[in-house]
């Protein structure tokens, strides 16, 4: 055999083994996910709240009615019906359609709408940013302890990392078409309808990538992703939701401003600046992911600093201009309010994980020409990613009811 014949087989075979070693991971990761479903949550997150031991499956309870009675509302309470049409309801139906109803059959339609949110957004990134970035990211999330803790339950929040997956997959896909920009908007509609109304926050990124990408001829584009917004959020409110406009509006106002008054944070300057500098730590990422929110930090600024060409359309900066706008508009959307409990910064996890994969991306491929010396990059990153591993574990492994 040829010398480089055989110096290329040989890569060749590292290669799969290497790939297949990385995927047993990624499998393992996920696996554990279903281990031990029935048991009750972990207590280590309750100094945040106690939402995990009570919001839960009170959000499908709609469901479980109607298999066991044949009746999504058999007492004619009509309060909680925004519950009854999300997407977290529609999931557990069919799971409890396949099995008995049950806490274990809720939670595993929970981590299905998480688990195929992720997937959705991983396929999206890989498809512009390539293989290594999307393993790097999905490494991330997977050993995420929040994410993990929180997408055993299903939270609505879950339904919301779906839709989020969806529609940054859609998007990427079909981001130079018109339709694909009209389709984008209507599944930012429906992650705030059917998933969390905070997911309209996606609006804004959806926006700015459409700026970017067409510059003075937006405003087509631009117009379509508004009217498939508009267009979803009212066939949803007037067929799904069965046309209770009234109603519906009560209950956001109610958990809106009614429940626990004007955000603070819009009141003044020296509020919104208190509110901006807290969200960290009473949402639980400075306290469980400081490393991530550094790493992602950090990418930004490379971005910035590396790669000035990303003020030039391409179509792989694509992703990190949405995942930019992703997070920085999800923090601003959510830090003036008041009630910002653990699981609202959620799907701020996926942004973060992905600007954190393209910045180890960087670090690792030394032909890109760097105006800092590399050491001065890869140092901060292995540093960061060996403090988001180390707590993440630490958490995992921690004692129950320990904080």
């Amino acid at each position: 055999m040829d010398s480089r014949a055989e110096f290329g087989y040989h890569l060749d075979v590292t290669g799969r083994i290497k790939t297949v070693g990385i995927l047993g991971v990624l499998l393992v990761l996920v696996s554990l996910r279903f281990v031990n479903l029935e048991s009750d949550p972990p207590l280590y997150f309750v100094g945040h709240g106690q939402d995990q031991l009570t919001d839960p499956y009170h959000l499908t309870f709609h469901a479980r009615n109607q298999v066991l009675y044949d009746q999504w509302n058999p007492f004619g309470y009509h309060r909680w019906d925004v519950f009854k049409h999300s997407i977290v309801s529609a999931v557990a139906y069919g799971a409890f359609s396949l099995a008995t109803p049950s806490r274990m059959v809720a939670n595993v339609a929970a981590l299905v709408l998480q688990l195929g949110g992720i997937a959705l957004f991983l396929f999206g990134w890989r498809r512009l940013r390539g293989d290594r970035e999307a393993l790097i990211a999905a490494g991330l999330l997977l050993i995420n302890s929040t994410l993990f803790f929180y997408g055993r339950l299903p939270f609505l929040e879950n339904g919301l990392i779906f839709f989020c997956g969806l529609m940054f997959f859609v998007f990427v896909r079909y981001h130079d078409k018109l339709w694909g920009a009209a389709l984008a908007g209507a599944l930012v509609a429906l992650a705030a309808l059917a998933g969390k109304l905070f997911g309209a926050l996606l609006m804004a990124p959806l926006l700015v990538t459409l700026f970017y990408q067409h510059r003075q001829l937006a405003l087509k584009p631009v117009l379509c992703a508004l009217g498939g917004f508009a267009g979803a959020g009212a066939v949803f409110i007037l067929i799904v939701n069965g046309g209770q406009v009234t109603a519906l509006m009560s209950y956001y106002t109610e958990q809106t401003v009614g429940m626990y008054g004007a955000p603070p944070g819009l009141s003044s300057v020296s509020n919104f600046f208190k509110m901006f500098a807290t969200f960290g730590g009473e949402s639980g990422l400075a306290e469980y992911t400081p490393a991530l929110i550094l790493l992602s930090l950090f990418s930004l600024i490379l971005i910035l600093v590396t790669t000035p060409e990303v003020f030039k359309f391409k179509s792989e900066f694509v992703p990190l201009v949405f995942a930019a706008s992703w997070l920085i508009v999800g923090v601003l959307g959510l830090m003036p309010f008041l009630h910002r409990p653990m699981r609202y910064s959620l799907f701020l996890y996926l942004p973060m994980s992905a600007l954190g994969a393209y910045a180890l991306n960087l670090a690792w491929q030394t032909k890109v020409r760097f105006r800092i010396h590399l050491p001065w990059i890869a140092l901060p990153l292995i540093w960061f990613t060996l403090l988001y591993t180390g707590t993440q574990v630490v958490i995992s492994f921690a004692k129950f009811g320990d904080r």
